[in-house]
C-alpha cells in the first residue's frame, strides 16, 4: 500500500487534489492500493480513484499555535465564532430591528444558559483544582500532531508499505524524520516532492533553522530509504545544497487523463461539460457570449492569492481603462486574506471584469481553459523564483498564450510554449496585443502537441515506480539517548550543539532529554518554550523535555530526597535531585523495546535521571568540568550540616558518581589528569573530549563596538565582569564603548555591573554578526573550571582578543595563546586594549595572531578524533 501523506489537501481546488489523484492513478496501474491523509477539514470527495480519502491533520497542524494548549486555546475556539457573529453584526449594512432583536433574545437566552454552564464546569474546575494541588509531571516532547497521526497510521497497516509526501516542505520533513524512533514496526521507504522555494517554509510551519536539516537527516538512520523530488531544475539543485542529498528534478505532476484533456483543447476540440452547476452554467454562457461578440478573454487561472496576482490586481485592472485590446479581465476570487477576497469581489460592477466566486469543479476548470485567449500569470517574482506554476504547464499543453511576471523558474522552462515575460502590468493589454499577434492558432496547437510528446510532463512516475517496487526492510541503528540540562544561550549549549551534530552525522539517530531543575510552574513553562526554540536548529530527531513534579507531591518527593541525602555533601545532594525529573515515556518504551547504541549524559548530577534504564546500554559522561570546584565557587552551604563541604568529600562523592560511567569525557587537559589520579583503576576510562566551535555567517548586521565581551549569568562570568568594571573598565579611555551579550543582562543591576559605558544586549540568537562588528575581544576572566567556550569562540571569529591567563584554560599544552600576551593585571589589561584600538596595525597584527593560534590548534580535527575514539569504546563495552 502506498501511503499519502497530503495535509494540504482540504477540497478539489488546487494542485494538492491534482497530485494526490495522478498518484493514485499510477500506483493502481502498478497494482498498489493507497490510501490518503488529508486535512482534518477535508471537504471533497471520499474517494478518488477508489482510493479512500481520510481527513487526519488537525487545523494547526503546522501552525505555531500548536504550542499553546489547555484553557487559552479552548477559549480561543470558543470565542472565535462569537467574535466573527458580533463582526458581522456590525458592518452589516442592512441591519435592521427585528435583527436586533433577534440578537438581544439570543443573549437573553445564553445568560439563563450561564448557571448551567456553570453547574457542567464545576467539575472540570474541582479536577484542575485538585491536579495542581496534588502536583503534575511536566514531561513533553516536541512531536507535533502531525508526525503523531503519520506514526500512527503506519503502525496500524499491516503489509508491505510505502510513503509519499506530494507536497513537501522542509518543516514538514523535519518533523517526519522522528518516525524512525516512533514507529514499531519496519521503516516504509519515503518519496518526499518539493514544489516551493524552501526559504519561504523556514517560519510557516513551526520555525525551522535550514541549515540543521541536512545533519537530522543524516541522524534519521533512513539512508536509501527515502529519496527526494523537485518540480524544476532550479529547486532540485538548492534542496539538494540544503539536505546534502541527491534531488531528482522530475517536472510537474500531471495524469495522462488531464494532459489528454488539454491536448483535446489545444487541437480546437471542445471539452464536454456535463457537470457543470447551474451557477457554473450561467458563468460560461456569459463567458461565450462576450467571445461571441468580439470580446477577448484574459484569464487569470487559479484563485488569486498574495502571491498569486494580489499585489498586482490593481495595476492589471486599472491597465484596462487606457486599453485597446478589447479584452475583458477573468479573474477567480481570493479564498484568503479576507482583504483580497472582498478587493476582488468589489469588481463585480465592472463591466469588463468577471469575478467567479467560489471553486471551479474540474469540468469547469477545463472550459475556463478552452475558453481563454490569453492566459495571465501575474504572480511574484521572488515567491516563484524556484517554483514550477503548474498553471503555465496547463496551458502551454492546452496551446494558450501566457503572459507572465518576469524572473520566475518558467521563464527558463526549455519545453515548447507560447509566452511572453514582463515585469510592468500596467502595460498588459498592449503586451498581450504583441503575444497573440505573434501566435497563431497553428503555431499554439503545433507547440503543445510537442510538449505532450515530449514526455516532460510525466517524468514524475519513476517516483511510483520506486515506492512500488517491493524492497528489503530498512535496517536501521539502535538510537542514542542524550541528556542535557535545560541551559540555552551558553557556552554548555553549543557544545551540546556540537555533540549532537556529531552523532546525526555518524548516521545515529539521536532522542534528546532537556532536564529542567525548576519546579516553578511559570519557570517550568519558559523551560519548554526555550526548549522549542532550540529545537529549530536540534540535529536530533526527537526531543523531550523532564521537570520535577509540582504540588503536593512534589513536595513530598523533594522532603523525602532531603531524609535520604542527610548529611551527605552537596555533591551528593545535587546528583540526586535528578531522581525527581521522571524519565519521559516515550524514552523508557524505546529503552525497553529497542534499546540505546549508548546513552550520553552531560554532567555526573545527571546520571541517577536515567536510572531507570537499569545500565541496559554503555553510559557515556561529558562532565564538562570539576563540580566540585564549582560548588566551592558558588560557596554552597550544605543543607544539613549549615557550612560548606570540604574539598575533598566534594571531591571523593563525585568521583563515586563517575564510577558508574563507561566513558569519562573531560573537556580540560587538567581535570583530564585530575580524574585519573582519583579514579585509580577506573583512571583508563577517562578520555579528553573538547568540542570544536564554528560561527555561522549570516545576513545580519550589528552595531559597532570597540570592545566586545560574551557573559552567561554563571557566578564565574559574575566575577569576572565585575572585576572588569571595577577595576579595569575605570583605566580604559572613557570613549570606548564595551557590548556585553549574553544571559548575564538579567544579573547586571543586582551584581552592580551597570556603566555608562557598556552596553547589555542580553541572549542574541546568533553571536557571528557581533564578533564581526567589534573591534577586538576581552576575556578578563578571573575564575572558572572546565574550560572557556567563549575563549573557541573568539578564536574562530579570528578577532584580536584581549584575555587573562584562565581564559585559555585547560587548552592542550602546546597551545600558544595568541597576542598581546595575557594578564591578569588591570592596568596592564586596560593597556593592551587602548593599545589595540589607538593602533590600527597593531590590531591587525594581534588579528593575524588570533588566525594563526586558531588554525595551529586545530580544535575540528582534534574534537573528531576524540568523539570517534569514544563512541569505538563504547561499541565495545560489555554490559552485564
Amino acid at each position: 500500500m502506498i501511503l499519502i501523506v497530503e495535509p494540504h489537501l482540504d477540497d478539489e481546488a488546487g494542485h494538492p487534489f491534482r497530485y494526490v489523484r495522478a498518484v493514485i492513478a499510477t500506483c493502481a496501474g502498478l497494482g498498489w492500493g493507497s490510501l490518503v491523509l488529508a486535512h482534518r477539514a477535508y471537504s471533497g470527495p471520499k474517494t478518488i480513484n477508489g482510493a479512500e480519502i481520510r481527513p487526519t491533520f488537525p487545523r494547526s497542524y503546522y501552525e505555531r499555535k500548536d504550542r499553546r494548549t489547555g484553557l487559552s486555546r479552548a477559549l480561543e475556539r470558543g470565542l472565535r465564532p462569537v467574535l466573527k457573529a458580533l463582526k458581522r453584526l456590525v458592518n452589516d449594512p442592512v441591519n435592521g430591528p427585528d435583527r436586533f432583536v433577534l440578537m438581544a433574545g439570543r443573549a437573553a437566552l445564553a445568560v439563563m444558559a450561564v448557571p448551567a454552564i456553570l453547574v457542567l464546569l464545576l467539575p472540570y474546575a474541582l479536577w484542575r483544582t485538585t491536579s495542581a494541588a496534588l502536583g503534575r509531571s511536566s514531561t513533553r516532547d516536541t512531536c507535533s500532531p502531525f508526525v503523531r497521526s503519520v506514526a500512527r497510521q503506519i503502525d496500524n497497516t499491516s503489509g508491505e508499505l510505502s510513503l509519499l509526501v506530494p507536497t513537501a516542505t522542509p518543516a514538514m520533513l523535519a518533523e517526519l524524520l522522528a518516525l524512525p524512533v516512533l514507529l514499531a514496526r519496519p521503516l516504509p521507504k519515503m518519496a518526499c516532492v518539493f514544489h516551493e522555494d524552501p526559504r519561504l517554509y523556514a517560519n510557516w510551519y513551526r520555525p525551522l533553522d535550514l541549515d540543521c536539516l541536512a545533519h537530522r537527516l543524516r541522524g534519521s538512520g533512513w539512508k536509501a530509504g527515502i529519496r527526494f523530488y523537485a518540480t524544476n531544475p532550479l529547486l532540485a539543485m538548492e534542496m539538494s545544497k540544503l539536505l546534502d542529498a541527491p534531488v531528482c528534478d522530475f517536472g510537474d505532476v500531471f495524469d495522462e487523463d488531464e494532459v489528454a484533456s488539454l491536448g483535446m483543447i489545444a487541437a480546437g476540440q471542445h471539452v464536454e461539460a456535463d457537470e457543470l452547476s447551474a451557477k457554473e452554467a450561467l458563468i460560461f454562457t456569459e463567458l461565450s457570449q462576450r467571445k461571441k461578440s468580439g470580446r477577448r478573454l484574459a484569464v487569470c487561472l487559479g484563485a488569486l492569492r498574495p502571491d498569486k496576482g494580489g499585489t498586482q490586481l490593481r495595476s492589471i485592472v486599472c491597465a484596462l481603462d487606457g486599453s485597446s485590446g478589447d479584452f475583458d479581465l477573468v479573474i477567480q476570487a481570493a479564498r484568503w486574506p479576507n482583504s483580497l477576497r472582498s478587493e476582488c469581489l468589489a469588481l463585480k460592477s465592472r463591466k469588463d471584469v468577471i469575478v467567479i466566486e467560489s471553486p471551479l469543479s474540474a469540468s469547469a476548470y477545463l472550459q475556463l481553459v478552452y475558453l481563454s485567449d490569453v492566459v495571465l500569470l501575474p504572480y511574484d517574482a521572488e515567491a516563484y523564483r524556484c517554483r514550477v506554476s503548474r498553471v503555465f504547464i496547463e496551458a502551454a499543453l492546452a496551446g494558450r498564450p501566457v503572459l507572465a511576471s518576469q524572473g520566475i523558474a518558467a521563464e527558463t522552462d526549455p519545453a515548447p510554449s507560447s509566452s511572453r515575460f514582463i515585469s510592468n502590468w500596467c502595460a498588459w493589454p498592449d503586451e498581450a496585443v504583441k503575444l497573440l499577434d505573434s501566435s497563431s492558432p497553428d503555431t499554439l496547437a503545433h507547440r503543445a502537441r510537442e510538449r505532450i510528446s515530449g514526455g516532460t510532463w510525466n517524468r514524475w512516475s519513476e517516483a511510483a515506480t520506486w515506492l512500488c517496487t517491493p524492497s528489503q526492510p530498512i535496517v536501521l541503528p539502535k538510537p542514542v539517548l542524550y541528556v542535557r540540562p535545560s541551559w540555552f544561550a551558553t557556552g554548555s549549549a553549543t557544545v551540546f550543539d556540537q555533540h549532537l551534530r556529531y552523532l546525526a552525522d555518524r548516521g545515529l539517530p539521536v532522542i534528546e532529554v532537556i532536564v529542567v531543575s525548576d519546579r516553578d510552574r511559570k519557570a517550568q513553562r519558559m523551560s519548554w518554550r526555550a526548549a522549542l526554540t532550540d529545537r529549530d536548529s536540534s540535529s536530533a530527531v526527537l526531543t523531550c523535555v523532564s521537570a520535577r513534579r509540582s504540588g503536593v507531591v512534589g513536595s513530598l518527593q523533594r522532603r523525602l530526597l532531603h531524609i535520604d541525602t542527610e548529611r551527605r555533601s552537596q555533591a551528593v545532594y545535587l546528583a540526586e535531585q535528578s531522581r525527581l525529573s521522571p524519565l519521559p515515556s516515550i524514552v523508557r518504551e524505546i529503552g525497553v523495546d529497542r534499546g540505546f547504541s549508548f546513552i550520553l549524559v552531560n554532567h555526573y548530577f545527571h546520571l541517577p535521571f536515567i536510572k531507570p534504564l537499569k545500565h541496559r546500554s554503555p553510559v557515556w559522561l561529558e562532565t564538562h568540568d570539576l563540580q566540585a570546584r564549582q560548588i566551592i565557587l558558588r560557596r554552597e552551604i550544605n543543607r544539613s550540616t549549615g557550612i560548606e563541604d570540604a574539598f575533598e568529600d566534594l571531591v571523593a562523592d563525585e568521583m563515586s558518581y563517575l564510577r558508574r560511567a563507561d566513558v569519562i569525557g573531560a573537556i580540560n587537559v587538567d581535570e583530564e589528569a585530575f580524574f585519573r589520579a582519583h579514579l585509580g583503576s577506573e583512571g583508563s576510562r577517562v578520555l579528553l573530549c573538547q568540542p570544536s566551535i564554528y560561527l555561522h555567517p549570516c545576513d545580519e548586521v550589528a552595531p559597532e563596538c570597540d570592545v566586545l565581551i560574551v557573559a552567561s549569568d554563571n557566578q564565574s562570568n559574575v566575577s569576572s565582569l565585575s572585576w572588569f568594571v571595577h577595576h579595569v573598565l575605570p583605566k580604559l579611555d572613557p570613549t570606548r564603548s564595551v557590548k556585553v551579550v549574553g544571559s548575564i543582562q538579567k544579573v547586571a543591576q543586582q551584581e552592580r555591573l551597570l556603566h555608562d559605558q557598556v552596553q547589555y544586549l542580553g541572549v542574541v540568537k546568533n553571536l557571528a554578526p557581533h564578533y564581526k562588528s567589534a573591534r577586538l575581544v576581552a576575556m578578563p576572566i578571573i575564575a572558572g573550571a572546565g574550560i572557556a567556550i567563549k575563549a573557541l569562540e573568539a578564536l574562530a571569529a579570528g578577532r584580536p582578543i584581549v584575555a587573562s591567563p584562565l581564559a585559555f584554560r585547560g587548552l592542550p599544552p602546546d597551545f600558544q595563546p595568541p597576542a598581546p600576551t595575557p594578564t591578569s593585571d588591570a592596568f596592564e589589561f586596560a593597556a593592551a586594549i587602548d593599545r589595540l584600538l589607538n593602533d590600527e596595525q597593531a590590531r591587525g597584527e594581534a588579528l593575524q595572531s588570533t588566525r594563526n593560534a586558531n588554525l595551529a590548534l586545530g580544535m575540528r580535527e582534534r574534537f573528531e578524533s576524540q568523539m570517534a575514539q569514544a563512541v569505538e569504546r563504547l561499541a565495545n563495552c560489555a554490559i552485564s
